[in-house]
């Protein structure tokens, strides 16, 4: 996974928050942190590290005069049955559905 942070920091310009049993990366633009990518790994689900990096990114994006945090969820035939799963994730974080576009659902959270 380190490859995986570092190409992400490196060639991506995004701020990741490594944390032990997973990782939230975003970016921050004009007062938005916008989440790109967040996982935990399969032995630290369901113990709160999710619930830790999410306010850990909050805490973050506060400090760099957020005011909302937004990402998108994607749905195709690959991760169909991980959808609801993600909206459900993101949603108990406070995130609430904005848009949906084509196989895209915008979630945003103000902070």
């Amino acid at each position: 996974m380190k490859n995986w942070i570092d190409y992400m920091i490196n060639e991506e310009g995004k701020t990741v928050l490594d944390r032990p049993g997973g990782i939230i990366a975003f970016f921050i633009n004009d007062g938005e942190c916008f989440v790109t990518d967040f996982y935990v790994s399969k032995e630290f689900r369901n113990t709160g590290v999710a619930l830790k990096l999410a306010r850990d990114a909050e805490l973050y994006a506060k400090d760099y005069y957020c005011d909302r945090m937004t990402c998108n969820v994607f749905i195709n035939e690959a991760n169909r049955m991980m959808f609801s799963h993600k909206v459900r994730i993101f949603s108990e974080f406070g995130f609430m559905p904005t848009s949906a576009n084509n196989n895209v659902l915008t979630m945003m959270k103000g902070i």
